[in-house]
């Protein structure tokens, strides 16, 4: 989650920001890997590596490759090329998509449809950044449209100029016959926007530079595979789950069938958890660095104001924010209302002399698509929209969070479970916050989410909702960084991956 806004990295001084600027030009206009395939393929002798650093070479070594999960938000994104639209950017100077002809406020999405291969860009390789490993797309034949430093750095930009990327808010009915038993029959459609790279920095901000920059000398020196998932992080989080499969499969498979250990960070833990009830077999370990696995309302200020991303509120607009599934994962079931407040995170006024104080929750159903706009939360709060747009909006939301509340059930930690051993990541010196007050005295469009006391977090993921239930066997590691920067201690990473596969070990299987 991105943070506050998952993934992506908090908001940057105007000092970085104007430094950054100097190349953020080049960096925007850049459709290519992180790692190309040509330097990741390369061999190169011991003799011309570098030395191991420090960190890396405390790393045992391990023919078990490692798989990086990223969170929300920390996957490029890039906009399929077609002749036609090659021959228009020849002539263009933008690198951002045109925006939809449509004028409505809800940012409806261009109606283009990808198939399930089109979206598998990059090859095969160590220290790749891929939703596919095995697919050969070019990436000459698409354009980064998320994020550059140019859409971050740059607020002035026009709504053209960084488009927030909505997703169609049309569904279809799957077949009777592609359809599982207790499973949602409708399906989001596909835009021409597919997984790009696992974001190593924007700009000279970095975001996931330190991890991969490890997982790079430790997949050159050959002393542990590394992988990095790459998929769209707006879309169904059940798609990316088994997007997430398919992609770990090929990882064992290239590997002898050995399976995987998993470094997964906030949303990215989810997927990981849902896949690994799937196919526990594929799993060596994994690490859970901030993963909201307990039920709260942390996407409802993204969705009801919107989020920043650097400098800019553009990219992260709360009607692009609506129209993607994976925005309403955290939602609580109504099961899950009975915990502590902040699973209803929605409450009234108190009275007497803390006029902030928590005192009647409200009623909460948050996935009833009638109680949102009877809430007039996130969109619904928009006066401007139509009763047409308004029933659109609640048909999707409807979708939505049918299949939010089907990945719920998927991710949520299982009594009795198998698992292969776990360790989980989280920090209590950052004030998060966990509630909404419904007009309280900062209120915006009827919500007011800075009044209300903060409690110990990451300043994204509460602290007592991002690890694991008692009854879940599994190492806990606490920090004080904030949410983004889970990942950026690397010994301290390359402590707890040792320790996972000591803990195999000492499960009788091999390291």
């Amino acid at each position: 989650m991105s943070g506050m806004r998952e993934g992506v990295w908090p908001i940057a001084a105007a000092g970085v920001a104007a430094i950054s600027a100097i190349s953020l030009f080049a960096s925007s206009s850049s459709s290519t890997s992180l790692w190309s395939s040509s330097s990741a393929s390369t061999s190169v002798s011991a003799d011309e590596l570098p030395p191991l650093s420090p960190v890396a070479y405390a790393a045992t070594p391990s023919d078990i490759p490692i798989v990086f999960v990223p969170g929300m938000r920390g996957t490029h994104l890039a906009q399929i090329l077609t002749p036609d639209s090659l021959n228009s950017s020849s002539s263009s100077s933008s690198t951002s998509p045109v925006p939809p002809s449509s004028n409505s406020p809800l940012l409806s999405a261009p109606t283009m449809s990808v198939s399930s291969s089109t979206a598998s860009p990059t090859s095969f390789s160590p220290v790749r950044s891929s939703s596919s490993p095995s697919s050969s797309s070019s990436s000459s034949c698409r354009r980064r449209v998320y994020l550059t430093a140019k859409q971050a750095l740059l607020p002035w930009l026009t709504a053209s100029e960084c488009a927030a990327l909505p997703l169609p808010m049309r569904w279809h009915r799957l077949p009777d016959a592609q359809v599982q038993q207790g499973d949602y029959p409708y399906r989001q459609e596909h835009d021409d926007v597919v997984p790009d790279e696992v974001m190593e920095a924007v700009g000279f901000v970095p975001v996931y530079r330190p991890l991969l920059a490890l997982g790079r000398e430790l997949s050159a020196h050959r002393r542990r595979p590394f992988y990095a998932f790459a998929y769209d992080w707006r879309r169904d989080n059940l798609e990316s789950v088994q997007r997430l499969l398919c992609f770990v499969m090929e990882v064992s498979r290239a590997h002898g069938h050995r399976p995987v250990q998993v470094v997964a960070h906030s949303m990215g833990g989810t997927l990981t958890l849902a896949a690994m009830h799937q196919r526990p077999d594929l799993f060596a370990g994994v690490l859970l660095a901030g993963v909201p696995t307990g039920p709260s309302v942390a996407f409802l200020e993204d969705l009801h104001l919107g989020a920043v991303a650097g400098l800019s509120r553009r990219v992260y607009a709360p009607e692009a924010t609506f129209t993607y599934p994976s925005s309403f994962f955290t939602f609580p079931l109504t099961a899950e209302l009975d915990g502590p407040p902040w699973h209803t995170g929605l409450f009234h006024l108190g009275s007497g002399d803390d006029p902030c104080r928590l005192s009647e929750q409200s009623s909460a159903r948050w996935h009833d698509a009638a109680w949102w706009r009877q809430h007039r939360l996130s969109v619904f709060a928009d006066r401007s929209l139509t009763p047409a747009q308004l029933d659109q909006a609640e048909r999707h939301l409807e979708h939505c969070l049918r299949r939010a509340a089907q990945y719920r059930h998927a991710f949520v930690p299982r009594r009795g479970f198998s698992y292969p051993p776990l360790a989980t990541l989280a920090s209590y010196a950052q004030p998060t916050k966990h509630v909404a007050l419904l007009d309280g005295p900062r209120a915006v469009r009827g919500l007011d989410f800075e009044s209300a006391e903060r409690v110990p977090g990451d300043g994204r993921v509460v602290y007592e909702l991002s690890g694991l239930p008692h009854y879940v066997p599994h190492l806990h590691y606490t920090t004080r960084l904030a949410h983004t920067d889970l990942l950026n201690d690397t010994e301290l990473i390359v402590r707890i991956l040792n320790r996972l596969l000591h803990e195999r070990s000492l499960r009788g299987h091999t390291v």
